[in-house]
């Protein structure tokens, strides 16, 4: 073996000291060494060449795998307010009315809402298994070529390989939801062992009990519309959609006025996908005289419906109904956020910018933050106002840099 050899495999050595140490590199990497130290006519190797050639080769593997020590590491996690740093097991429950942020090192995020409870029951290289025994959850997981997670609730399981969606789970009901924003998922349940693949957005419903309905299914919102489809619940709130959808039960001692069927609340059909039908039964009564007398729930799922059906002034009327009548209301907050996107898309910048100031001061850890800071951002460039969307843009990264708009911010910070 001559020197220029040696040199050779000291070039392979600074090369490669920073890659991956993936068992395919190790792989390429073993056959380059051999590659390069083995001359092209087979000749018997003096011995102390032969021995050099194998304390480099195990050099080389030994450096690229203790500078890269924490790759089969397990990620980890941290949970918003608390004082130190959690183990996989360890229930979660926000406290009060405000929802409780979990952020992994890998730069996924999961958001609970108020009154849920969950935890993380083990954590991988890959990702996480998570189990939600109850309430309502935003997750947002980042892509990766190896990305693995998995979310359990009740008798459902979602495999996640990057996306963001909600799911929520009612164990009195057993009603499970799953509202996918982006990306795709695979559900497993009752009826669907097999598994069934949501893709874009879609909104799923799984009643594992129901005769009505044996096989969960999957709808997506009407071709018009770009808008996420969110079930009857806003973000941060706790309220459950199928338990509106629980028959109002009369006293043994009532008359009974109707043989008929009483007529579902509109929060139990958007859980079941039928937005036109509650425009239709809206419009039916009047417009003004159903946003006036709906329950807090039916004027959140009209407000849905409409948007998703494409009749943004009735969903604009209820969504400002929802902030006058239930002020203090989480469904109220989640109402500015929205009222903002609907300004935005329909060209009104300014105003738009004004309803996401508002969302962020009314909920500074809402699921909507991302997404209503990066719209923000991106309304001030389209008024012109560059050194603010610049500010703004820099922020943004600092606070969210896997964020839904953090490739837009980095082309605003520019170089």
């Amino acid at each position: 073996m001559s020197a220029s050899d040696f040199d050779r495999i000291g070039e392979l050595l600074r090369d490669h000291v920073d890659a991956p140490a993936s068992e395919s590199a190790h792989a390429m990497l073993r056959a380059r060494v051999v590659g390069e130290a083995t001359p092209s006519r087979p000749r018997r190797l003096p011995v102390l060449a032969a021995a050099a050639l194998a304390v480099s080769m195990a050099t080389l593997i030994a450096v690229i795998a203790l500078r890269h020590p924490s790759e089969h590491k397990p990620i980890s996690f941290r949970v918003e307010g608390a004082p130190a740093a959690l183990v996989a097991g360890t229930w979660l429950a926000p406290a009060g009315t405000q929802p409780l942020s979990v952020t992994f090192s890998e730069g996924s995020v999961i958001v609970l809402d108020p009154q849920a409870r969950a935890r993380i029951a083990a954590t991988t290289p890959e990702g996480a298994s998570f189990e939600l025994e109850s309430g309502r959850a935003h997750f947002q997981i980042v892509h990766r070529a190896d990305t693995e997670w998995r979310v359990v609730a009740g008798p459902y399981q979602v495999r996640v390989h990057g996306t963001s969606f909600y799911a929520s789970w009612d164990a009195a009901s057993e009603v499970f939801e799953l509202s996918l924003e982006s990306g795709s998922v695979v559900v497993h349940g009752p009826g669907i062992e097999a598994g069934i693949q949501l893709d874009g957005v879609q909104h799923f419903v799984g009643r594992p009990s129901s005769s009505a309905s044996p096989a969960p299914c999957a709808t997506a919102p009407p071709a018009t519309s770009t808008e996420p489809v969110l079930s009857a619940d806003a973000p941060g709130s706790s309220h459950s959609a199928a338990n509106e959808a629980s028959p109002v039960r009369l006293p043994t001692s009532a008359p009974a006025v109707s043989s008929a069927p009483p007529q579902e609340s509109w929060s139990a059909l958007a859980a079941k996908g039928q937005y036109r039908s509650i425009v239709d039964q809206a419009q039916a009564r009047g417009a003004a005289a159903a946003i006036a007398s709906a329950s807090q729930p039916d004027l959140w799922a009209l407000a849905e419906a409409a948007r998703l059906v494409g009749n943004g002034s009735l969903a604009r009327q209820a969504l400002l109904a929802m902030r006058s009548r239930f002020p203090d209301s989480a469904r109220a907050v989640s109402a500015a956020f929205l009222l903002g996107r609907m300004s935005d898309d329909g060209g009104g910048a300014g105003e738009a910018i004004a309803w996401y100031d508002r969302y962020v001061a009314e909920a500074p850890g809402g699921a909507f933050v991302p997404e209503a800071l990066g719209r923000r951002m991106v309304a001030l460039r389209k008024i012109g106002n560059t050194a603010e969307a610049r500010q703004a843009a820099s922020d943004y990264l600092q606070r969210f840099p896997h964020g839904p708009y953090a490739g837009v911010a980095r082309d605003l910070v520019g170089p």
